[in-house]
C-alpha cells in the first residue's frame, strides 16, 4: 500500500529540520521503498507463474501432439497384425492391399484407419480371405454409419448373420442392405438384430426360411416391443413348432386348411402360412383368434400374440420384398 505521506513535499522541507524528527522521516522514506520493492517483486512472481503455467500447457499440447499419431499408429500396427495373423493363406500383397485399403477408409470415412482393421479383423476370424475382406469392407462401413454402431461390432454382426444363413462372403452387402432396410423401417437396431438372429438363423437356414422373411419378422416383432434374444427365442419357437407341430396343432391347421409342407415335403415359407391362418380366422372375434394362434405357435410364440395376430390378418403390411 502506498505511504500516506508525500514524501516528496516533506522531503523538501527536511532540510531545515535537525534531530529525531529528520531521522524519522528519512526512515519513512526507506520503509516506502521497500515496500515499493516488495510489490515489484510480488509482481514478478505472479509473471513469472503465469508464464510457467502457460510453458506447462504448452508442453502438454507438443506432448499430445507427438504422442497421439504414435498411439494411433502403433493401434494400427496392432489390428493389422491380427488380420494377418487370423486370416487363412494371406500372401505379403494381399496384406499390402488390406493395408492401403485401411488407410484410405481411415482418410476418406469417419472411421479412423484402426477402426478399419478391427472390421477387416472380426471378418478375418469369421473366414473371409483377403479378397473377400476388401469387398466387405464399404458395405460394413455404410452399414456401421446407418446404424451409429461402432464398426468392429457391426462386421462382427454382419459376419455371424451371413455365417448363421449360410450364405457366401459375396452377399454381404446383401446382408448389409437388409439390416439397413429392418431397423430404418422398424423398432429395432443392429445389435438388437444381432441378437434376434443369433437364435432364428440355424432353425431358420434349415427350414428354408430367407434371410428377408426372418428380418421382416424380427422387426415386425420389435414393433410390438419384442426384441433382441427375446424376438429371437419367439421365432425360434414358432419355426419348431411349424416344423413338427402337436397333434392339436395339426389337426387345427387342417381345419383352417393350412398345409405346413408344400407336395414334396419341404416347409412352405412362414410368411405364406401367416398369410393363410390370417385369411382363414380374419372374420372371427380376437378372442378366438388369439386362441388358434397360441394353439399352433404355442406359449413362447404367444409373447407377442398381438403382433402375430396382426401379421397373420394383414401380411402385406410387414413382409419385406426380398
Amino acid at each position: 500500500m502506498d505511504s500516506i505521506f508525500n514524501l516528496s513535499v516533506i522531503i523538501a522541507a527536511v532540510d531545515n529540520l535537525t534531530g529525531p524528527v529528520r531521522e524519522m522521516v528519512r526512515s519513512m522514506e526507506g520503509l516506502d521503498r521497500m515496500a515499493a520493492r516488495g510489490r515489484e517483486m510480488q509482481d514478478w512472481g505472479t509473471r513469472m507463474s503465469i508464464a510457467g503455467a502457460m510453458t506447462q500447457g504448452a508442453a502438454n499440447q507438443m506432448m499430445a501432439a507427438i504422442n497421439g499419431p504414435i498411439e494411433a499408429a502403433a493401434e494400427f500396427q496392432e489390428a493389422m497384425a491380427l488380420v494377418n495373423a487370423v486370416t487363412t493363406d494371406i500372401t505379403q500383397a494381399e496384406f499390402e492391399a488390406l493395408r492401403r485399403q485401411a488407410l484410405e477408409l481411415g482418410a476418406a470415412t469417419t472411421f479412423s484407419a484402426s477402426q478399419a482393421a478391427e472390421g477387416m479383423g472380426f471378418l478375418a476370424r469369421a473366414g473371409f480371405s483377403a479378397q473377400e475382406q476388401m469387398a466387405a469392407m464399404p458395405s460394413m462401413l455404410s452399414l456401421a454409419r446407418a446404424g451409429a454402431v461402432d464398426l468392429g461390432l457391426t462386421a462382427d454382426i454382419a459376419s455371424n448373420i451371413l455365417s448363421g444363413f449360410g450364405l457366401d462372403a459375396a452377399e454381404m452387402t446383401r446382408v448389409a442392405d437388409v439390416m439397413v432396410a429392418t431397423f430404418t423401417t422398424a423398432n429395432t437396431d443392429i445389435p438388437m438384430l444381432g441378437d434376434t438372429m443369433r437364435y432364428i438363423a440355424p432353425v431358420a437356414r434349415a427350414a428354408g426360411m430367407s434371410l428377408e422373411e426372418a428380418a421382416a419378422m424380427a422387426g415386425l416383432l420389435g414393433n410390438a416391443g419384442i426384441q433382441s434374444s427375446q424376438a429371437g427365442t419367439t421365432l425360434r419357437a414358432m419355426l419348431q413348432r411349424l416344423a413338427a407341430p402337436s397333434r392339436e396343432a395339426a389337426e387345427t391347421l387342417a381345419a383352417l386348411g393350412v398345409s405346413v409342407a408344400d407336395e414334396q415335403g419341404n416347409m412352405r415359407s412362414m410368411v405364406t402360412i401367416l398369410g393363410e391362418v390370417g385369411d382363414a380366422i380374419g372374420g372371427l372375434g380376437t378372442q378366438q383368434q388369439l386362441g388358434i394362434i397360441d394353439t399352433i405357435f404355442g406359449v413362447e410364440a404367444a409373447a407377442g400374440p398381438d403382433a402375430i395376430v396382426e401379421a397373420a390378418v394383414r401380411p402385406a403390411d410387414w413382409i419385406m420384398a426380398s
